[in-house]
């Protein structure tokens, strides 16, 4: 406020605004365009002279005259959006002119409001998770820009589609509850999970998806749950009554989890796993969060991780190709009775290891085509 100087405190997501603490105490709330880092003066060479004064025009000469790129910080508010949508992003920048262009990964963005520090643009839709450049560039100065690497993330935002017969969810789709028994929990992702590229250095690209356990009954059950991904479409059923007791005989999946646990291919139980190193029933607490990892690679290979801990990798050979849709599935059964998607889960690294896959049972003409 004319000049003054302040610290930002918090930036309130609601208000849109920054709230701000003078000197003196007094704390208020201002827009992002309102306000301006506090920066050390750029350091001229000596045989330069700055710009006329007020020209917006970069120490050195003229607009014809612009300096080399240069590689500073470019701060967005939020840092991370979800894919597949159209959001506003503040983007705050040292500029010598008034911001007149931002690319994200490349692609222009639409500006709404701009000054020498600030903009408020348009970004989206895209429709990979990534974390990708941004470049922002300022009037009449084409190659005088700002760069940040890697300065915007976008995640995938799952919800759930089709939900079991004892399940019912929330308003937003975020979570599912089982209502009652202990069965008929199936529930699948409204669209398929996105695919990534490795990006940590020896990481396997694949499929990831999270969910939190919020929800865990007391009840005497030696059912738990199980999580798998279905491959090239939801079941298309009359009712999802249909869909049996649990996600073990879903044809076109891979399931892993249940009690004992166990690797479930296309509907047929083709290995037993370790209960030492996993076992949903004994280890899953609310609270917390369960991930499951689908390699995209030669073996592939499935693991799961509790809490940010893989606890177990088994091989897979599920017979279905990379360009097919996964869609999540989340069989809620058992001691566990509502889970929630995870919005911007960390993609644990992966690397995979040479272990032969157990064979999987090829889904019949009729399993393919069967409605289940």
């Amino acid at each position: 406020l004319n000049g003054k100087e302040a610290t930002i405190v918090e930036f309130d997501q609601a208000a849109g605004r920054y709230l701000v603490e003078f000197d003196d105490g007094d704390k208020k709330k201002i827009k992002g365009v309102n306000l301006e880092p506090v920066q050390p003066a750029l350091a001229q060479d000596p045989d330069t002279s700055a710009g006329p004064a007020g020209s917006g025009c970069p120490p050195g000469g003229t607009s014809e005259q612009a300096p080399e790129e240069e590689q500073v910080a470019v701060r967005m508010m939020p840092a991370s959006i979800p894919m597949g949508a159209v959001t506003e992003v503040e983007v705050s920048c040292s500029m010598g002119d008034t911001i007149e262009e931002v690319l994200v990964a490349g692609r222009p963005c639409e500006v709404l409001e701009s000054t020498t520090s600030t903009a408020i643009v348009r970004v989206g839709p895209f429709t990979s998770p990534d974390e990708v450049d941004v470049e922002v560039r300022a009037r009449h100065l084409e190659r005088y820009l700002r760069k940040q690497e890697r300065g915007l993330k976008f995640y995938q935002a799952l919800r759930f589609g089709m939900v079991g017969f004892n399940c019912k969810a929330s308003a937003d789709c975020r979570r599912v509850f089982r209502n009652e028994g202990i069965v008929m929990g199936t529930c699948f992702s409204s669209e398929p999970v996105a695919r990534f590229d490795g990006g940590q250095a020896g990481s396997c690209p694949g499929w990831y998806f999270e969910v939190a356990v919020v929800e865990r009954q007391d009840q005497r059950s030696i059912r738990s749950l199980a999580l798998g991904y279905r491959f090239e479409d939801i079941p298309q059923v009359a009712s999802t009554r249909d869909l049996g007791e649990t996600a073990k005989t879903l044809p076109k999946a891979v399931m892993l989890g249940y009690d004992p646990p166990q690797l479930v291919v296309n509907g047929t139980m083709v290995k037993k796993t370790d209960s030492k190193l996993w076992r949903p029933h004994r280890d899953v607490a609310e609270g917390d969060r369960l991930g499951l990892f689908l390699t995209d690679s030669t073996p592939q290979q499935v693991a799961v991780f509790h809490n940010g801990v893989e606890r177990l990798r088994l091989p897979v050979e599920s017979g279905h190709g990379s360009s097919i849709p996964r869609y999540a599935v989340i069989d809620v059964c058992g001691q566990v009775s509502g889970i929630e998607f995870i919005e911007q889960a960390a993609i644990p690294a992966v690397v995979v290891e040479s272990v032969a896959a157990p064979a999987a049972p090829a889904p019949s003409s009729s399993d393919s085509d069967k409605e289940v």
